[in-house]
């Protein structure tokens, strides 16, 4: 397939930003770090990763969409099939995007300046077969706040009323502390 003059420059380039974010999430230089800050570590470690990904996706939908048509136009399954796998991709391309990449970026002013909220009545959750742990309570205007934790948070004493500083878009607790 003819490819335009920037697709295949572009495609190299991605290709080592990939191969060397798998060698870093291989490698996983933060397994070792007890600390309940790891998964945050490691969230923006796996930036470049993920927006290689997307990259990536978002070429191979372009490239699909301009692929050229069959002459015979007894073939109309194939140009349907070929758009609609575009339509997939794309779909897929945007999701990782949004979830992956650009809430990540919008929180980085948030890592230095975390929101924090007092939460009374605090109950500690957890699912050992799946492993997820989550902390619910009131905050102060009287709304029930759920957040989902670090395994290593439920190492640390559990109180009845604590301080949460976490990040506010992907709700990522950062710090707990006693009250």
């Amino acid at each position: 397939m003819k490819c335009s003059k920037w697709v295949r420059p572009l495609m190299w380039i991605d290709l080592i930003l990939a191969l060397a974010s798998m060698i870093l999430y291989f490698v996983d230089p933060f397994a070792l770090l007890e600390s309940p800050q790891r998964s945050i570590y490691n969230r923006y470690l796996f930036l470049p990763f993920f927006f290689c990904f997307c990259l990536t996706i978002g070429i191979l939908a372009w490239t699909q969409w301009k692929m050229p048509r069959p002459m015979d136009w007894s073939q109309i399954k194939w140009i349907f099939r070929s758009r609609i796998l575009c339509l997939i991709l794309a779909g897929i391309g945007i999701v990782v995007f949004l979830y992956r990449v650009l809430i990540p970026v919008i929180e980085i002013p948030y890592l230095f300046s975390p929101q924090t909220i007092d939460l009374d009545h605090v109950e500690w959750t957890s699912d050992i077969e799946t492993m997820t742990f989550s902390i619910s309570g009131i905050d102060p205007q009287g709304n029930t706040q759920s957040f989902a934790l670090d395994p290593l948070f439920f190492a640390e004493s559990n109180p009845d009323t604590l301080q949460l500083q976490y990040l506010p878009f992907s709700q990522t607790v950062i710090n707990i502390q006693p009250k």
